[in-house]
């Protein structure tokens, strides 16, 4: 009996000990706090480099010369599919221009006929604003009479440029880009006069394709270093085909100014098609034959660097990284357009893309975003989740 009773309260002894031991892990397991959930990566959490220009292209001087009267194109590409110039230079002359090339460009290619036939030659390009400098020693003569003239093209020749804004500012939005999608072509040309066509000319077409944000809006276009009296003079304003004598909102000296309303349609987020295409042509033209003041316009324009898009949202401009407010908006001289995060509300895409669903961060429909935030070089807009864009490729026309 006695032994019975030391077993039963030894064993009650090892019981109590073990389930005091199984409640204090229990309870040390209960106070370890969970692992914290990992935050969702958005535009807006990215840690941008205060350096970093948000820029995706560049603006490079270019001259060309020959000894004979040369016809030239200049490519992106090898296969010579991508033209941003072309024309016709003159014999023994110097000729000046500028192209636009993705900022991780280094080599264009230059096409011409020697005696063998077509040849095509790569130009490296210099990472700096130096350009390229191309002496033609072997061409045949360009026999045709075409004007001695050079055309550029941005961001090619048929090519289409995505311009996407952020409407919020100065707060910080859900950084879709689609609040107002704008695609747009650029062709320049410079005449030397030597033959029948003296004209220099600048032809801008945009399409203001869509209107994600219910913020009623306009867009606008500056011209840097060009007077509101000299557009005023030489420019051809249309929508939709239509020409329009109100476009222009500077006067004399001010830059010129041409701003555009976006509004119309009915705002419905779940289809940002819903939104009345715009089609809009600013072409400025100007024969030199006796007056060559304003050729130093003319060449202006072959830059981006002097072509100020914004778009006019809660009674603010809100322009791109690196551009100033107009004269339009006296306010907001100081603004730089840029969050103490070096977050953007507007970037300037070289290539016709579709912007992300209503409510969709961009990291979402173009995963490689991020990428070029660390790496400048890197061309995101090449990839994309399509699941996640606003509309399809299909309902993508001009």
């Amino acid at each position: 009996m006695k032994a019975n009773f030391i077993h039963s309260v030894i064993t009650c002894a090892a019981v109590l000990a073990a389930s005091s031991v199984m409640s204090s892990c229990n309870d040390l397991r209960n106070s370890i706090p969970d692992e914290p959930q990992k935050q969702e990566e958005t535009v807006s959490t990215l840690n941008v480099n205060m350096s970093f220009s948000w820029e995706m292209t560049k603006t490079l001087p270019v001259t060309l010369s020959s000894s004979v009267r040369t016809e030239y194109t200049l490519y992106l590409d090898e296969e010579c599919t991508t033209t941003i110039s072309s024309g016709v230079i003159p014999a023994d002359e110097t000729v000046e221009i500028s192209i636009t090339v993705p900022i991780s460009q280094e080599v264009i290619y230059l096409s011409y006929y020697k005696e063998s036939g077509k040849v095509t030659r790569a130009i490296s390009l210099t990472q700096t604003k130096a350009g390229a400098s191309i002496l033609i020693t072997d061409a045949i003569e360009d026999g045709s009479d075409a004007d001695e003239r050079m055309k550029g093209y941005v961001p090619s020749q048929n090519g289409k440029g995505t311009l996407m804004f952020e409407d919020l500012y100065p707060a910080i939005g859900d950084y879709d880009f689609n609040d107002v999608v704008v695609y747009y072509n650029i062709v320049n040309t410079k005449s030397y006069g030597y033959t029948s066509n003296t004209t220099d000319e600048c032809e801008i077409n945009f399409t203001v394709y869509s209107k994600g944000g219910a913020i009623s809006s306009d867009f606008g276009l500056e011209l840097t270093g060009i007077p509101a009296s000299f557009a005023s003079r030489y420019s051809t304003v249309t929508v939709d085909g239509e020409t329009v004598s109100d476009a222009l909102k500077t006067s004399g000296s001010d830059d010129a100014v041409f701003e555009f309303n976006t509004s119309g349609g009915k705002y419905d987020s779940s289809k940002l098609m819903s939104f009345p295409k715009k089609t809009i042509s600013i072409k400025l033209s100007k024969d030199n034959m006796d007056d060559f003041t304003g050729s130093t316009y003319f060449s202006s324009l072959w830059s981006q660097d002097n072509l100020n898009w914004f778009i006019v949202a809660g009674g603010k401009e809100i322009h791109l990284k690196g551009f100033k407010a107009t004269a339009l908006a006296p306010s907001q001289a100081d603004d730089t357009f840029a969050s103490s995060k070096n977050l953007v509300w507007g970037i300037n895409v070289p290539k016709a893309i579709i912007p992300a669903k209503e409510k969709t961060d961009m990291l979402k429909a173009y995963p490689d975003f991020k990428k070029w935030v660390e790496d400048d070089s890197y061309r995101w807009y090449e990839s994309c989740v399509e699941e996640n864009l606003a509309w399809s490729a299909s309902e993508l026309s001009f």
